[in-house]
């Protein structure tokens, strides 16, 4: 099994028979299906015959090939009778649910031999018609799809050579061709191949694929969407906190109007799940989760006055206030202990005379409340339309996801129940991907102004589900994504033949293209920018910091980005060369403005 140290989309390719199936057909309208079933043993697979739409569709059924292997994200779909019936499969079961089956092959002259294409982790083989599945590059020596860290590059396309024993693999965003030996292990790229790519819409797709996806049949460009994209369009600014906002507020406003700045993030609810601005709801009162340190109209006239956008941080999930309110009504629960379900870290005590062998202290450092409680997804959505009332321009959405530490296999909701009666695990990623879209959902039902997210910067470098984070899923629902794509935050491992500036550009550029095509430009990409050192980052002198800080702006311009954030959670902003920072809000401007009147948009 593959050890990730941490936590790609060019349209899906099928194989059916020897045929790589190019469904970008799919894009924004309907895109690629997921199956709503709940997780099956591994290994285990269902039958589904005879369904409606799924082989009658009054096509020669002679000319729809007898086994057929469909990727479904979560699922694997295999047929031996030319659609008529289909057997469901659930291979990620055997290495990680957080991937998605991306591509899928047949071998015409072995049925039992199927090969899947995942997201990220690879490829695997089963020889057993889908039973068991082996990693097929456990050593990590397949140059050109393996990118460091245990991560591969997307496997888009997959099909076995008629007549040989070679598998032609289609990979990433750029379209590269491998081909893959299965008796000698020999792998090189390829030159481009004749093998058809083009996608039979008289080919069955299956039913059980397409019911309970989280995404929406249809997504609508219109003119309510065009809207909030221009107001939140081009929009470069930094981050403050609570107390930088009350205590400093106008040295605030006058650093973005001095440095070119249009915008500006501040916590309306911070980290602690505080209410930190002077609310007047009465569910606040009651939860007693406010704790002013600003006046929302206040504030938000101060920067208004400048020409500043203002974007309201809501911290959503990851909140200890609402966790303690109503004894614990909403936190999420451990099943083990039966109690509210927390992080929780050790802590070694210094020997005294007096204690020569101290107990270690244990503390509770993380607190999340329950996704599935209605009440916690409305109790967020009144605090941004209280915000929407008095003036904000956007709302920010952050920690909308599952917690990534501690035990948390152990993590039930009361707010769900199985068959049986009993609380629900929620450990399955597709399980967080819904929940977490109805949360979104939600709030673009009841908010008119832009609704933005912040995610995990890998979580928008390949097509993924984990934490509950699928940002394909999320810009059905939020107009803006900002992935935080730290580069101190990957492993050095992670493509290690750069250089530490080069990568650093590389991941915020290619991470940027690929968000855009994951999400199909339905939401801007908007990243959060490194504006702080950690680690051997401390070392350096200003001219090094300076340029350190350019690279990445100069990859999110190059990736397409539309505007970014600076992240400095300390509001020291030592890193920005005014000059510089200036200068690349005025390149990206420039860019932003002839691609507007050159006509290249997302319609």
């Amino acid at each position: 099994m593959k050890v990730h140290q941490f936590l790609l989309l060019i349209p899906t390719v099928l194989l059916l028979q020897g045929c790589l199936l190019n469904t970008s057909a799919y894009a924004d309208t309907a895109a690629p299906p997921t199956s709503g079933s709940e997780l099956r043993a591994t290994g285990d697979s269902s039958e589904q015959s005879d369904l409606p739409g799924s082989g009658d569709n009054g096509d020669d059924p002679a000319d729809i090939p007898r086994f057929l292997a469909y990727p479904g994200r979560e699922y694997l779909y295999l047929s031996s009778d030319s659609g008529q019936s289909w057997r469901q499969l659930d291979p990620r079961a055997q290495f990680s649910d957080a991937t998605y089956i991306t591509a899928a092959a047949q071998n015409p002259a072995d049925p039992e031999h199927i090969v899947i294409g995942t997201s990220y982790y690879g490829l695997y083989e089963s020889r057993d018609g889908g039973e068991t599945w082996q990693d097929m590059d456990p050593q990590a020596e397949m140059d050109g799809l393996y990118q460091g860290t245990g991560f591969y590059n997307e496997i888009s396309g997959l099909a076995f050579l008629p007549g040989n024993d070679e598998l032609l693999i289609q990979a990433g965003f750029n379209g590269n061709q491998y081909l893959l030996n299965m008796d000698s292990g020999s792998f090189g790229i390829t030159e481009n191949s004749s093998v058809e790519t083009g996608y039979q819409p008289e080919w069955p797709i299956p039913s059980r694929a397409e019911e309970n996806s989280p995404l929406p049949e249809n997504f609508e460009r219109d003119e309510a969407w065009a809207k909030r994209r221009a107001a939140a369009s081009d929009k470069y600014g930094f981050y403050i906190s609570a107390y930088q906002a009350s205590s400093r507020l106008d040295e605030y406003v006058n650093y973005a109007v001095e440095h070119g700045f249009n915008s500006v993030v501040v916590d309306f609810k911070d980290d602690l799940g505080l209410v930190r601005y002077n609310s007047q709801l009465p569910v606040v009162r009651d939860a007693g989760t406010a704790r002013p340190l600003f006046d929302a109209q206040e504030l938000i006239q101060a920067f208004h006055s400048k020409g500043i956008y203002v974007i309201a941080r809501l911290v959503v999930f990851k909140d200890k206030a609402l966790y303690a309110y109503n004894n614990n009504a909403y936190a999420l629960w451990d099943s083990r202990l039966d109690e509210p379900w927390g992080v929780y870290r050790r802590y070694e005590q210094e020997a005294t005379e007096e204690n020569p062998d101290p107990e270690p202290r244990i503390e509770q450092v993380e607190y999340w409340v329950d996704p599935y409680s209605e009440f916690v997804r409305s109790y967020n959505i009144r605090l941004a339309r209280e915000l929407e009332s008095l003036g904000v321009d956007e709302i920010q959405f952050d920690y909308i996801r599952f917690p990534s530490d501690g035990l948390t296999g152990d993590i039930v909701t009361r707010f769900l129940k199985d068959d049986q009666g009993r609380r629900m695990h929620v450990d399955r990623n597709s399980q967080r991907v819904r929940i977490l879209a109805r949360f979104l959902s939600e709030a673009r039902d009841q908010l008119t102004i832009p609704i933005g997210t912040d995610v995990f910067g890998f979580n928008a470098w390949s097509r993924m589900s984990y934490l509950g984070q699928d940002i394909e899923v999320m810009s059905h629902y939020v107009d803006v994504i900002s992935p935080m794509s730290y580069p101190s935050h990957y492993p050095r491992s992670f493509f290690p033949e750069l250089s530490y500036f080069d990568r650093a550009q590389l991941i915020y550029e290619e991470g940027t293209r690929r968000a855009r095509a994951i999400t199909g430009d339905r939401a801007l990409i908007r990243q959060y920018v490194q504006a702080f050192l950690i680690g051997g980052e401390l070392r350096y002198e200003e001219e090094e910091y300076f340029e350190y800080m350019d690279r990445q702006l100069h990859g999110t311009i190059q990736g397409g980005g539309n505007g970014f954030t600076l992240w400095n959670n300390s509001g020291r902003y030592y890193m920005v060369d005014r000059e510089a920072v200036r200068s690349r809000i005025q390149q990206a401007a420039r860019i932003s403005l002839e691609d507007s009147e050159s006509g290249v948009s997302a319609d």
